[in-house]
């Protein structure tokens, strides 16, 4: 594997815990079979580092240790205080780092770590290492081995050479000493453990607990009034720093009556919620599969749209469950593996394949199209004038606002316009990237789907190639979507007086559009037949009963 360039720091050194998305390649490790083994519960990060929390049982809740002896019992109605003495960082594991990304390349980084450990026999892993500053950016890190020490690292990678390891990352184990307890409204303590307690509902199916991060201290009433609130059990653990961590550990259904909530809202048609419910599903599980989780051995994802939003009980209803029940176990496969069903909320009219957002191989499953039923043909939107065509006119489209019942919250999305003057722009890509005052933007390049992939901004100090698509977006204002073309207004000295920003949808436009699958709902297509239309070369499998 080569690099695109050398990287700066010999040795990146991990100074906090990684609560965020890494992708494992470590043989039988993030299987299906390890979800079977754990009756395909979901571990999901509800707060992270924290100084306490505050907890409120709406049923009875056993505190066990880790050992599983039985500690005390939450009484329905009972609140308690979570607090803990800060263990000790943990130790040091170092890996070698094959690679350098951006973060929206997740696909191209297990890629490549897949391919590492074929080469090399050995575990890979692709880290997203945070950013130090607020200057910097967060980064994907391709890493190879798991090594106890620095030595050995430096040792296999001077038999590769610099430029296929060119760094050595360094990361945190698991946290030493410390302690989690649990005081009563007394402030008396009831349960304690070194490690990580368990709570554990007697109710499974109907009892949820609510939490609240407080100061550390507190003594004034926790406000449980608008407190999230969870089903299954609640794990709270030391982090790889020593500090708290709070996650819900529950069976994959129960969190996508979540997630389904909160992705695309408790109130969308039936056959939508259903489509919803099956492609979140075969993405946990995907993700799971292949390893795409977090770091910490604490949990698997996060609670945010780094991985799929997730917001407990509270956004569930009768309709959201139903959904979920009628498709249980049902996930997406391609060549037997589930598949990473990605979605987004509105594909602006052309939906996007793999490779024209990230340069994926291998995962044809989602094609670039036409979003709209009968005859869908493939776009070439790659001409600026083709694609302008489509960005600053509405298109005959299923997740085009312009027809009935499309739900008024959503009529923003399908076509926009951002205006900015050549000094607020300037001030944007400067503040990023040190250009200076802007004189020209130029897309360079751009996908069959019309998605901008590359752009040049000339500046009067540097010139800079942007070609990712969240800094795209970023660098334009935070805009939409790369769906976009862009007018500029020429000023009389050469440079440019104003830009004016025609766009096309919501996020990245791959696999579902919401949007659309609403309107396919609509018009009373069943949820196999939405889900045909957006995934191809896939069958359905359900997992279990």
């Amino acid at each position: 594997m080569k690099s695109v360039g050398a990287l700066p720091l010999i040795i990146f050194s991990l100074l906090g815990s990684l609560p965020c998305l890494a992708q494992n390649v470590d043989g039988d490790q993030g299987t299906q079979g390890d979800l079977r083994s754990r009756d395909y519960h979901v571990r999901i990060s509800i707060a992270r580092g924290v100084e306490s929390l505050a907890i409120k049982a709406s049923g009875t809740y056993r505190i066990l240790g880790t050992d599983g002896s039985l500690l005390h019992t939450i009484d329905p109605g009972e609140a308690c205080r979570v607090d803990i003495v800060k263990g000790r960082p943990g130790g040091k594991r170092y890996r070698l780092v094959l690679k350098q990304l951006e973060t929206d390349q997740e696909r191209t980084a297990l890629s490549l770590a897949r391919a590492a450990a074929e080469i090399h026999g050995m575990p890979a892993k692709a880290l997203r290492f945070p950013a130090r500053s607020e200057s910097e950016r967060d980064r994907l890190l391709v890493t190879l081995g798991d090594f106890d020490t620095i030595e050995q690292a430096r040792t296999y990678r001077a038999r590769l050479g610099d430029d296929e390891a060119h760094a050595i990352f360094e990361e945190k184990a698991p946290a030493r000493g410390g302690r989690v307890m649990i005081r009563d409204a007394d402030g008396n303590i009831v349960a304690a453990d070194p490690s990580m307690l368990r709570i554990v509902p007697a109710d499974v199916a109907e009892a949820s607990i609510y939490v609240v991060s407080e100061k550390r201290g507190s003594r004034a009433d926790p406000n449980f009034g608008e407190a999230r609130h969870y089903r299954g059990a609640l794990h709270l653990a030391i982090d790889e720093e020593g500090r708290l961590a709070a996650v819900n550990d529950l069976w994959i259904e129960y969190y996508l009556y979540g997630v389904v909530a909160a992705e695309i809202g408790n109130f969308a048609p039936d056959e939508v919620l259903k489509a919803q419910a099956v492609v979140a599903r075969s993405e946990a599980v995907a993700k799971i599969e292949r390893g795409i989780v977090s770091s910490s051995r604490l949990y698997d994802f996060v609670d945010t749209s780094l991985a799929q939003a997730y917001r407990g009980k509270a956004m569930e209803n009768d309709r959201v469950r139903a959904a979920v029940d009628a498709t249980r176990g049902e996930v997406l496969v391609n060549g037997g593996r589930a598949i990473d069903a990605v979605y987004s909320h509105s594909c602006g009219g052309v939906v996007s394949s793999m490779s024209d957002m990230w340069d994926s191989v291998g995962e044809d499953y989602s094609e670039r199209m036409l979003d709209r039923l009968g005859s869908r043909p493939e776009p070439d939107l790659r001409d600026r004038k083709a694609a302008h065509a489509v960005t600053s006119r509405a298109i005959n489209a299923l997740c085009n606002p312009a027809q009935k019942h499309f739900p008024k919250y959503a009529r923003g999305h399908f076509r926009w316009e951002k205006k900015l003057t050549a000094t607020e722009l300037s001030k944007i890509v400067d503040g990023l990237y040190g250009t200076g005052t802007l004189r020209d933007v130029i897309v360079t390049r751009r996908s069959r789907s019309g998605r901008v992939r590359a752009i040049r901004f000339i500046g009067a100090d540097k010139e800079v190639v942007v070609d990712r698509e969240l800094k795209i977006r970023a660098a334009m204002g935070g805009i939409k979507s790369t769906f976009f073309t862009c007018t500029l207004k020429k000023g009389r000295r050469g440079g440019f007086e104003a830009i004016t920003i025609h766009g096309a949808g919501f996020g990245h436009g791959v696999g579902l559009c919401q949007m659309g699958a609403y309107m396919i709902a609509q018009r009373g297509y069943n949820y196999r037949q939405i889900l045909s239309h957006y995934f191809r070369k896939v069958k359905m499998r359900r997992l279990y009963a």
